[in-house]
């Protein structure tokens, strides 16, 4: 009896390990992924409602301009803004944005941050800022610099 009783409790331990190693592989090889599209985002160019910028500076320093910069609700993103440097003294502020590839629910509030670029000044002059809302040209602004 005793036999009998310990050779069930070996079969029942092989078994155990069986299944523990079976629901490991299926646990570890065919488990689902994250799908990649739940955290995709797409940049765009994001609006500015407002742009502040200094009358005038001096050479060899900067001047500072704000601007802000808003999104229909709070899945809008300020990324980064490029300021791109053009010729004679003329300088492009691009806000660039991200918002969820796919559609989300979103807190229905309108996002807005406030963000502030500084301009390099080499020599005396009338130093113009570009401001870019949404791909097309918003407002120019003139500083000079003496």
């Amino acid at each position: 009896m005793q036999r009998y009783i310990l050779n069930r409790c070996q079969v029942a331990n092989e078994t155990m390990k069986t299944i523990f190693i079976c629901s490991v592989f299926l646990l570890t090889f065919l488990s689902c992924e994250k799908n990649s599209d739940n955290n995709c985002l797409r940049e765009f160019s994001m609006t500015i409602e407002y742009a502040v910028t200094p009358g005038n500076s001096v050479p060899n320093s900067s001047f500072d301009v704000r601007f802000g910069v808003v999104g229909a609700n709070l899945c809008y993103k300020l990324l980064h803004t490029d300021l791109i440097a053009k010729p004679n003294n003329v300088f492009e502020i691009r806000p660039i944005g991200t918002i969820p590839c796919k559609e989300q629910i979103c807190a229905q509030a309108i996002y807005r941050v406030a963000d502030t670029i500084t301009i390099p000044t080499t020599a005396p002059g009338t130093y113009r800022v570009d401001y870019y809302s949404n791909n097309s040209l918003l407002a120019s602004s003139n500083v000079i610099v003496n």
